[in-house]
């Protein structure tokens, strides 16, 4: 009888690889399985939900507390009571990670079990072994826990309730309150958090402090909620299942096809719906299975600008070719449906075709996926036919309106070309800078020709082997012309490498000319080899004569110089002893600095910083660098359209003063449109309070996670260098980047001279501290 009151509570912890400290532990990366289990299989509800990030706390703002956050999980015909428990970990690199502690049991109304049995927090600990099949057992005994008036009135409140921090509360209390809202398949809460990755799935926020507190209500009132299909969702989710299970049918490409026209879908619905079925998960842990390969294969034809790190993705797998083995088996499944894919499917092909662009663009700094993008537009998938049908040719025709325009100087034309094409836009804005004198040439982009050669474009493995190399290999230049050592080509000079042949017969020309060739020397016309005999002799006669006639006082010199060593020596060793007399001297005489006492009170009435934290210094200086960076092109660019420099967006007071530019207000104008921040916003103010920073820092995480970034590493920080110290932070790139295309700038019009660190590469956005 006493067993029939008791229920199985199970956990399970974040994968880390456990490295010893002086002070205890820390994380040398995560494992990409879960540690400590009581249960396995986890079961898939549960995994979902955790992919979907509906437990995670943003990263880069966990406080030194625990933090917990309870949700009924449901899915699969299984419901779930977890619990988690976040707490704050550092790596072996020094940064801060968010480690998990999960706790669950079977049915809806056991979170209040787990808390009374857990009493207080029971946090991360990589040493509290458990055993598969060995769960915890607790006493399944219902206790009243009552809400006051006040807390009561809340719940009439628009969802999610953020209960303001100067009220005491306990966790127990805000499990109640989700108790007592309307019924609501997912009951979910948070407890002294510092900031959530998703705060709008939560129904009852309690928040770490009053800090907090006013950065959760300002983002839930910045963002705006993902669109919902009022129609046609279930389709979409089956045609979603029918892939990653390989069922899909042709009715199923078409309403994915008819779902791309929706203009209200956009990337943020197709990545929330993909999530739910752990594309985030298995891109995040590295999960390899079939099922999420060909999940992760739907996203990167959804979502153009994940392809390339989808092919990273793959890259970083050892059996990688296996994998991509089962994505073309997808791919070529798809076409087996739909023969004419291309013609009958226009939005999946466009989709397709800028993934492709994408790709291409990447390959200039990322070579590691060279490979991976090779077999991508090589083997007979979707990628590939579309890049052979239409794709090489539309490159080209772009590459020639380039041309032109450049040589005709005919910069509008230019301009509106990247309209035409935004697909290319970004590869246009790299490259045109290769059109102006002087002559140069960039080893990044030898990657782009390799690939180009493995796909058989001739005239684009020409161009781009210039651009890399300086010059093209002749196998491939003979190609193009035989008869020829340079031929231009989109309006560019080519030029045929030469090989081991071609150096010979040119050493046997000038060996020849030298030989043979003749010279004019004051009216006789004779061999070079000749003259050069007659004018040796000439000048070694001269010489000798001239050692003949002043023997005599060498002679004399010599003599001299023998007698005067000892002196010579004395005066040396005296002078050298005067001079370390006086270096001493001079450097016991210097003066002993005088410290500065004097200390600066802040003012203790306002919520300021005592001194900036680490985070905004070092995103400051990166902000700076930018500033830096960019400020030569930003006044070229005023110079050459003095009317009308920049978008509408952009104050003209910042650059009516042609003498006076603030490049900076320029710069930081364009941040906060791609941070997503208002146009009010005082930056400013990001060094002196901490609530402005947090708001900013959090903008910055939102903008890591939109390019890309892993939410591990999305940190809320723009830094100056990457993790190497040798290039440029990616947040940085991505940057200056954006603010290239918000200013309309390109890299030709720069009058900077080109540095090493402008070249280099840029690292994957998992790279990025």
């Amino acid at each position: 009888m006493i067993m029939q009151n008791k229920i199985d509570i199970h956990e399970f912890s974040t994968g880390i690889e456990v490295k010893g400290t002086p002070n205890g532990w820390e994380s040398g990366g995560f494992t990409g399985e879960y540690m400590n289990r009581t249960i396995d299989p986890i079961p898939q509800a549960v995994l979902d939900s955790i992919a979907n990030r509906q437990f995670a706390l943003a990263e880069g703002v966990v406080t030194a507390d625990p933090a917990m956050v309870g949700r009924v999980v449901r899915g699969y015909g299984e419901i779930w009571s977890v619990v988690a428990v976040v707490t704050r970990g550092r790596d072996d690199r020094g940064r801060g990670v968010s480690l998990y502690r999960y706790f669950l049991s079977q049915g809806d109304g056991r979170i209040e079990t787990i808390l009374l049995w857990m009493g207080k927090p029971r946090v991360f600990n990589p040493f509290d072994r458990r055993d598969i099949g060995q769960p915890h057992q607790a006493n399944l005994s219902p206790k009243e826990v009552r809400l006051t008036e006040e807390f009561r009135e809340m719940l009439n409140q628009s969802l999610p309730i953020l209960v303001p921090n100067e009220k005491p509360c306990a966790a127990l209390r805000l499990n109640e309150m989700t108790r007592n809202l309307p019924p609501n398949d997912d009951r979910a809460w948070a407890y002294k958090v510092a900031m959530l990755e998703r705060p709008e799935y939560f129904q009852v926020i309690y928040p770490a402090d009053d800090q907090a507190e006013m950065v959760i209500r300002e983002v839930l009132n910045r963002r705006q909620s993902l669109p919902v299909l009022t129609s046609g969702e279930s389709g979409i989710k089956t045609a979603i299942k029918a892939v990653t299970n390989v069922r899909v049918r042709r009715e199923h490409i078409e309403t994915l096809e008819n779902a791309l026209g929706n203009s209200q879908l956009n990337d943020k619905y197709w990545e929330s719906i993909l999530d739910k079925e752990g594309a985030s998960q298995a891109f995040r842990e590295n999960l390899y299975g079939d099922r999420y390969v060909r999940l992760l294969t739907l996203k990167a034809m959804l979502i153009p600008q994940f392809l390339p790190y989808f092919l990273d993705w793959l890259a970083e797998s050892k059996e990688w070719k296996t994998h991509y083995a089962t994505s073309l088996s997808l791919q070529k499944w798809m076409l087996r449906e739909a023969p004419k894919f291309t013609d009958d499917f226009s939005n999946l092909s466009e989709r397709l075709k800028f993934g492709i662009c994408y790709v291409i663009d990447c390959l200039v700094d990322e070579p590691q996926i060279l490979k991976q993008s090779q077999l991508l537009l090589t083997d007979s998938g979707l990628w590939s036919q579309l890049y052979q049908k239409s794709l090489s040719k539309e490159l080209e025709a772009v590459l020639s309106l380039m041309g032109n325009y450049i040589e005709k100087r005919q910069k509008q034309n230019l301009q509106s070309l990247r309209v035409q094409y935004p697909q290319w836009s970004r590869l246009l804005n790299k490259i045109n800078k290769f059109w102006y004198p002087p002559e140069q040439h960039d080893p990044n982009y030898k990657s782009l020709a390799k690939l180009f050669e493995k796909v058989g474009t001739a005239r684009l493995v020409a161009i781009f082997y210039q651009i890399g190399e300086g010059s093209v290999p002749k196998p491939l230049f003979d190609k193009l012309s035989t008869n020829k050592s340079e031929i231009v080509l989109f309006k560019k000079k080519i030029y045929r490498r030469k090989n081991l042949g071609d150096r010979a017969k040119e050493l046997t020309e000038e060996v020849y000319f030298f030989f043979c060739g003749t010279v004019d020397i004051g009216g006789i016309n004779m061999s070079r080899f000749m003259a050069l005999i007659i004018l040796l002799a000439v000048f070694t006669g001269g010489f000798a004569l001239g050692i003949i006639v002043r023997w005599p006082s060498l002679i004399a010199g010599s003599e001299t110089a023998q007698i005067q060593p000892n002196n010579t020596n004395n005066n040396n060793n005296q002078q050298s002893n005067n001079a370390n007399n006086s270096n001493n001297q001079q450097s016991t005489s210097e003066p002993t600095p005088v410290p500065n006492n004097n200390n600066n009170e802040g003012d203790q009435g306002k919520r300021v910083q005592a001194s900036p934290s680490p985070e905004y210094n070092m995103t400051n200086s990166a902000i700076e660098a930018i500033v830096d960076d960019l400020k030569g092109e930003i006044e070229l660019q005023v110079r050459n359209f003095p009317e009308n420099p920049f978008p509408q967006t952009i104050k003209d007071d910042f650059y009516k003063e042609k003498s006076n530019i603030n490049s900076k207000g320029i710069v930081i104008s364009c941040i906060k449109d791609k941070l997503g921040l208002p146009t009010d916003f005082q930056y400013g103010d990001v060094g002196k309070e901490e609530q402005k920073w947090a708001e900013f820092s959090t903008a910055i995480r939102e903008y890591q996670l939109r390019k890309g970034a892993r939410s591990i590493l999305a940190d809320g920080v723009i830094s100056l260098k990457n993790a190497t110290g040798k290039d440029k932070g990616q947040t940085r790139k991505w940057l200056e980047e954006d603010i290239r295309e918000c200013l309309e700038l390109s890299e030709s019009q720069s009058n900077q001279p080109r540095t090493p660190d402008r070249i280099r590469r840029r690292r994957w956005p998992w790279e990025i501290n």
